[in-house]
C-alpha cells in the first residue's frame, strides 16, 4: 500500500490487481485495475516507492514496483516495474517492466517488502555493503546517484535510481 499526494490509496494486491481509493471521494469506493497474469508482476508482498522526480503533469505520479513472492517458484519474477497512474482516469493509468539498455532491472534477490519502508541514503554509505559494487560508485567525476534503500524481510535492498540499477541485497541484516 502506498498513499499519494495525501489524496490516493493505492493497493497492489499481486497477480496483476491494482486498487485505488480516492479519499475525497470515499462514496465511490475502491477502483480496480487488472493487468494479464505476469505481466509485470506477480505474486504479493510486492515493494513499492515513489520515483522520485516526478514530471510536472498534475494528472500523473509514477511508483516503482519491485518484485515480491510468488505462490509458485516458477511464476517468480524479480523484476522491477514502473507504474504511471492517471489521476482523472485511473483505466489509462499503466504498468510496464522498467528495462536499462534493453536489459530488464532486476532485484539481486528474491524478498518480500511487507512493511514497504523506503528511505534515501547517502553514497557515503556505499563503503558499507559487502557486495561488490558497480565502478562507477566509487568515481567521484560523475553526479551524485539517487540511492533508496528498501527494507524487505530478508534484506536491506539498495536502488540506484539514477542509473536505474540495483546495487545490493545485503543479507546481512542483523549480523554483527
Amino acid at each position: 500500500m502506498i498513499v499519494v499526494k495525501k489524496r490516493y490509496v493505492f493497493v497492489f494486491e499481486g497477480f496483476g490487481k491494482i486498487r485505488r481509493l480516492d479519499s475525497l471521494r470515499e462514496r465511490k469506493g475502491w477502483e480496480v485495475l487488472e493487468f494479464p497474469k505476469g505481466f509485470a508482476y506477480n505474486g504479493y508482498g510486492c515493494g513499492l516507492f515513489p520515483v522520485s522526480s516526478q514530471n510536472n503533469d498534475e494528472n500523473t505520479h509514477q511508483i516503482y514496483v519491485c518484485t515480491g513472492y510468488a505462490h509458485k517458484r516458477e511464476d517468480r519474477i524479480l523484476s522491477t516495474s514502473l507504474f504511471t497512474t492517471n489521476f482523472s482516469d485511473f483505466g489509462k493509468s499503466t504498468l510496464a517492466p522498467l528495462y536499462k539498455s534493453k536489459a530488464p532491472v532486476n532485484v539481486l534477490h528474491e524478498d518480500g517488502f511487507p512493511s514497504n519502508m523506503f528511505f534515501h541514503i547517502s553514497t557515503t554509505a556505499l563503503p558499507h555493503i559487502k557486495e561488490p559494487l558497480p565502478p562507477y560508485t566509487k568515481s567521484l567525476r560523475g553526479p551524485p546517484s539517487n540511492l533508496i534503500a528498501i527494507v524487505g524481510e530478508k534484506a536491506l535492498h539498495i536502488f540506484d535510481e539514477t542509473n536505474l540499477t540495483w546495487l545490493s541485497g545485503d543479507t546481512s541484516l542483523g549480523e554483527e
